[in-house]
């Protein structure tokens, strides 16, 4: 093609233009579409290239027309596998994929991907609030759908799947948390008095373990004898148990590590590993598990707040109110009058120090800060 030249085609949704534009030797298409939008495309390869591309443009149109939302969560289910830095993280993927099935699907799932609305999302949202405020349950699972959906819409523009993010207007749920506090030494003191009554070394050991290092107790459940060395005194924490999935790697970005035991924890562990005698329990030698339970599985933790732990803090007379989380908060708080905090922060596992800052200090009229 030597001079300009000009063919009007018909289009699909639209009339189009081709043009061939010597000066910078590639064609160009054009083509109004039925709602005034104007569409260019451009290619120097050649007019063949160019109808491909072209093609290929309203082929994704109408897909996005036809495209129900489920097909979309299918599509961004296979890209999240491939994509997300955390896919041997079987509880957080699968703990989405269950949010997706409960959710989602039932009330967002058959219809148009591309023609949900932001008012659409509002509607789900305060359909499924009012499911979770009738039958007594938090928000978090709501929030967290949401985080989901958002997500999906991100990938759909990724992807030319949507127009644009409708979800991404939506706000998250607001509401009042349990107002948190932490027990003072005295109190603590009490409390690991109420915990020697227990009959069970292995319940005692935990719990002492637990209070005494400020951890999680996903995290000292899924201890290993292994995990523990007994000539540097660390345990290397980079697992944890839940209920649902069993062990898991840590579901929280940042919270692997390996930590020195105080010197109370440290003799606690001791006198635990005499008292049981490793090598000649049958029960600890065969799972190699820190603190198994009667079948030699790991503790379910759930089952000490709803029985033994309510016994223990009725023991030590402190409030009904304080939960074995409440002890984190407590080693926190005591913690950091005596430690930089910073350190503090790094030795339970906190990613961020305004975490620590922000949650998990109660009335501390000193902090101290090393710089």
């Amino acid at each position: 093609v030597r001079k300009n030249e000009s063919v009007v085609e018909k289009a699909e949704n639209g009339e189009g233009h081709y043009t061939y534009a010597p000066s910078t030797k590639s064609w160009r298409y054009k083509v109004v579409l039925p709602d005034g939008t104007v569409k260019q495309f451009s290619s120097k390869v050649g007019k063949n290239a160019l109808k491909k591309k072209v093609k290929a443009w309203f082929e994704r149109g109408k897909i996005k027309q036809e495209n129900s939302f489920n097909n979309l969560i299918e599509d961004w289910k296979k890209y999240y596998m491939k994509n997300d830095g955390r896919t041997n993280r079987v509880y957080s993927t699968e703990k989405k994929y269950k949010h997706i099935e409960n959710y989602i699907r039932p009330f967002l799932g058959t219809r148009k991907a591309n023609h949900i609305k932001t008012k659409d999302i509002v509607n789900w949202q305060n359909k499924y609030n009012a499911i979770c405020e009738k039958n007594g349950k938090g928000w978090s699972a709501i929030n967290e759908s949401l985080g989901i959906i958002k997500a999906i819409f991100r990938y759909g523009l990724l992807i030319e799947a949507v127009d644009k993010n409708v979800a991404e207007p939506v706000t998250y749920l607001e509401y009042d948390k349990k107002e948190k506090f932490a027990l003072s030494k005295s109190q603590i003191e009490d409390v690991m008095k109420a915990i020697d009554l227990e009959k069970n070394p292995v319940n005692r050991a935990y719990l002492k373990i637990l209070i005494l290092g400020g951890d999680r107790m996903s995290e000292i459940s899924a201890l290993n004898v292994s995990d523990y060395d007994r000539k540097e005194k660390t345990i290397d924490i980079h697992k944890i148990v839940n209920s649902q999935y069993g062990v898991q790697p840590h579901a929280k970005r940042n919270s692997d590590r390996i930590k020195k035991l105080l010197p109370e924890a440290i003799e606690v562990m001791e006198n635990y590993l005499s008292e049981k005698m490793l090598d000649d329990n049958e029960l600890i030698a065969k799972s190699k598990i820190m603190f198994p339970n009667k079948l030699g599985n790991h503790l379910d933790y759930s089952n000490f707040s709803s029985n033994i732990w309510k016994r223990v803090i009725k023991n030590a007379g402190v409030p009904k109110e304080t939960t074995i989380h409440i002890m984190r908060h407590s080693f926190v708080t005591n913690m950091v009058q005596e430690k930089d905090i910073r350190a503090v922060s790094k030795y339970i596992g906190h990613k961020e120090l305004k975490t620590t800052e922000q949650y998990y200090i109660h009335d501390s009229d000193r902090i101290k800060t090393l710089d």
